[in-house]
């Protein structure tokens, strides 16, 4: 029997917990999960870091990457791809415009509004995101690709499919950036 998408499924009573697992211990993850749930915490910890560097909060950081992305926006288009309300996006543009990360400029297609654009200080600080973020990576996969090379020194099983190698490279790609010393933290 499915369960409803997007539902969480109720608890389970204390009672009736599944054997071999403590009813407060960390659920057991499949190896391509527990891959991608390390990759994401560990993205996560590099925004939060690189958000500290640029003297913003992660949301603002957020702000100048869909930027960089999808070009300039109206503050309304840009607060519902941020998840914020309209008082929030109101502060998330003042402080990035007063940083020189973005500027308000007419709206070409309506006289009423404002369109949010990136300075070159903003492209820049948002490069130097993109930079550090594609450096820790390429240092994650260098991680992965130097325990492959020890394990087959080890004499371990070459014959993985590419499911389970991509699993392998998910999960020390993950811990690597779980764990990867961003200027001492």
């Amino acid at each position: 029997m499915g369960r409803a998408k997007g539902r969480v499924p109720d608890p389970i009573p204390a009672e009736e917990e599944p054997s071999g697992r403590e009813p407060d211990g960390p659920v057991p993850l499949p190896p391509l999960v527990e891959g991608v749930r390390a990759v994401a915490l560990g993205t996560d910890r590099f925004r939060r870091y690189a958000a500290a560097k640029l003297e913003v909060n992660v949301t603002e950081l957020t702000a100048l990457g869909w930027l960089e992305n999808i070009g300039d926006q109206t503050p309304s288009a840009l607060a519902r791809y941020l998840g914020v309300g309209p008082p929030g996006m109101t502060a998330v543009v003042s402080r990035l415009e007063r940083l020189n990360y973005v500027r308000r400029r007419p709206n070409p297609a309506d006289r009423r509004s404002t369109m949010i654009t990136l300075t070159p200080a903003g492209r820049h600080a948002i490069g130097w995101v993109y930079d550090e973020l594609t450096a820790e990576i390429e240092r994650g996969l260098d991680a992965a690709s130097e325990r492959r090379s020890a394990d087959a020194d080890d004499g371990a099983d070459h014959g993985a499919d590419a499911s389970q190698r991509a699993e392998e490279l998910l999960v020390t790609l993950g811990r690597y950036l779980l764990t990867a010393p961003y200027d001492g933290q």
